[in-house]
């Protein structure tokens, strides 16, 4: 009964801090909607903000592992950064909920709980991504600076397509995929593949 109690205060959270914001959505509106008491909340998570560490621990671990496997796989004999931008779409596909949670928590204020709580698992995403596209991009060389500042660019192509499929602007196609890849390795405005 206890993990079933855990999980749906987990789902509740997330679900309720989707919509409205971590920072609009209080304990009691948690428990009333996982139908459970506040102590319940505190035995488990200690806190709200323990609460949201944990939707963002057990949800990224799923994109963590696809890009670990990634990091550990063959390297392509062209640079490919697709299996990247896939698994990323693939996440976001199945995590809507949590993706804009992640979206709105990355632009929250620096000292707000919110940020605070959520921006070290950016942190882990980002250096998983940079030992991805060293692995993906093996033959060029860039230097650790280099490595940090184009996993930051990916993100920020990827995020970009994110927020337009979460707001119902595009689908997270093969096409998209194809489409963001070519568009980061060779620039917007460049027909070369």
């Amino acid at each position: 009964m206890s993990s079933k109690v855990r999980t749906r205060l987990i789902e509740s959270a997330l679900n309720l801090f989707s919509q409205w914001g971590y920072e609009a959505v209080g304990v009691q509106q948690i428990v009333a909607m996982a139908k459970v008491t506040k102590p319940s909340l505190y035995h488990y998570f200690g806190s709200k903000r323990g609460l949201i560490e944990a939707v963002f621990q057990e949800t990224t671990q799923e994109l963590l592992n696809e890009l670990r496997l990634l990091e550990a796989a063959a390297v392509p004999s062209l640079p490919s950064v697709e299996p990247l931008v896939e698994a990323y779409f693939g996440f976001v596909r199945r995590n809507p909920a949590f993706y804009r949670l992640q979206l709105a928590l990355y632009f929250a204020p620096l000292k707000s709980e919110g940020y605070k709580a959520a921006g070290k698992y950016y942190v882990i995403q980002r250096e998983e991504v940079v030992r991805v596209l060293k692995n993906l991009l093996s033959g060029e060389e860039m230097s650790p600076v280099q490595l940090e500042w184009q996993a930051t660019l990916l993100i920020g192509l990827i995020n970009c397509c994110a927020s337009a499929f979460l707001n119902g602007e595009i689908k997270l196609t093969a096409k998209v995929t194809e489409d963001t890849s070519d568009q980061f390795l060779f620039g917007t405005t460049s027909q070369n593949k």
